[in-house]
Formats: structure tokens, C-alpha cells, sequence
């Protein structure tokens, strides 16, 4: 007599066996070419593979995020990841180091008077000296206005004392006629018996007393 047995109900799980069979599915149809190029593209844009939680094992969808728990680095998903907020990783950004082009703009330069103009002066008897020498050579006020690039009428005030001449104009005067229209300061004006090794300044009230003597001096020779 042929006796059946009872059948034994499977003890694994519905949800496994389904998991098993897409498994099995997805290795046979791989060993096709025509189905290569679907099994290898990425389902998740920022690993290039499928990430499961590796606390619960749920799929993360999006970027995981990564926590240290018990020292150990674990990528889970964003439920996890905000039952577990405390441990989450913070990924400090690299300091970088930036730098500004400075733009410089060029300095201008104060114009400080030259030494040698501060040291000198026009000697007091310039327009006789100078019309003396203009005579002696010859010259017209006319020649002498073309020579000197200035007008005849300069050359006439200057002569009469009207209009004293620049160092700049004294200098090419000097080279044109060869004749000393320059002196240094407090040269012919006051002597002094200090040492030798300390230098004397002029003060504004000295530059007044000189003024003011000279004025006096052209005063009485125009009366003359």
C-alpha cells in the first residue's frame, strides 16, 4: 500500500523568497548583453550603487549620511541619521586660503624746494650789472629778450629795477652775459663771529629787516 505524507509548510519567509528569486532573476539575465548595460547603470547618482542603511537595513534614497557610532563610521539613511543626530559627522571644509590683490596707486611726490635755491639770492644791484653787460657786449633788449625766450619788455623792467629776475632766469642771464648775479644768503649782509661748526638759519624776521632794506635802497635810487 502507497502511503503520502503530509506536505511540510516552508519556514522561510515570503519577503526573503521574493528577494531570492529577483537575486536569481537578475543573474541570469545579466550573463545577456542586451541587458549589460541596464544591470550596471547606477541607481544611486552619488555612489554608483545601490546603499542600503546600515542600521536598518532600509534603501537611501539621496546622498547618505554618515554617523560615528561606538568609533565605528556607518552610512544611514535620513531616519536614522535623525534618531541619531548627535552622531552625525560634520565634515569641517578645508580652509583656504584667499588672496586680495592689493592695487597700490603711485605716490606722489611733494616738490621740496632744492637746497640751492634756499642759499641763494639776486644780488642787490642786478639790473645795473645786468645793463652794464648788455652794453658792453653789444647787445640790444631785443637780442637779449630773443637769446633769454622772453618778452623785450621783461628785459626793460629788469633793467630798471621793476621786476626781479627768478634764480631759474638769473642762471641763464649769468651764462648769456658772464657776469655773477647770485650770492648766498646773508653773504654781503652780515657777518658773524660764531663757530664755525654751527650753521645759521634765517628767520622770518630776518627775511623782513632784508625786505624791508631793499625797498628802502631802490626807494633812494629811483629818487637819484
Amino acid at each position: 500500500m502507497i502511503t503520502f505524507e503530509k506536505s511540510v509548510p516552508c519556514a522561510i519567509p515570503k519577503e526573503e523568497i521574493r528577494q531570492y528569486s529577483k537575486l536569481i532573476y537578475l543573474i541570469f539575465i545579466s550573463r545577456s548583453s542586451h541587458c549589460n548595460r541596464f544591470i550596471t547603470r547606477p541607481a544611486n547618482k552619488f555612489f554608483g550603487v545601490n546603499l542600503e542603511c546600515e542600521l536598518c537595513g532600509a534603501r537611501i534614497q539621496g546622498p547618505p549620511t554618515r554617523i560615528r557610532l561606538d568609533g565605528v563610521l556607518l552610512n544611514v539613511c535620513s531616519t536614522c541619521a535623525k534618531r541619531y543626530s548627535k552622531y552625525i559627522v560634520r565634515e569641517v571644509p578645508r580652509s583656504t586660503t584667499s588672496y586680495t590683490k592689493v592695487r597700490t596707486w603711485p605716490t606722489r611726490r611733494r616738490t621740496v624746494p632744492r637746497l640751492e635755491e634756499l642759499e641763494y639770492e639776486i644780488v642787490e644791484d642786478y639790473n645795473i650789472r645786468i645793463r652794464k653787460a648788455r652794453e658792453s657786449l653789444g647787445l640790444t633788449r631785443e637780442l637779449l629778450a630773443q637769446e633769454l625766450g622772453e618778452k623785450e619788455s621783461v628785459i626793460r623792467r629788469i633793467e630798471e629795477g621793476k621786476l626781479v629776475p627768478t634764480l631759474d632766469m638769473a642762471r641763464r642771464l649769468e651764462r648769456i652775459l658772464k657776469i655773477k648775479l647770485l650770492e648766498p644768503v646773508g653773504e654781503s649782509t652780515y657777518s658773524y663771529s660764531e663757530a664755525p661748526s654751527r650753521r645759521f638759519s634765517l628767520t622770518l624776521g630776518d627775511i623782513v629787516i632784508i625786505r624791508d632794506r631793499r625797498e628802502k635802497e631802490k626807494e633812494k635810487s629811483d629818487t637819484i
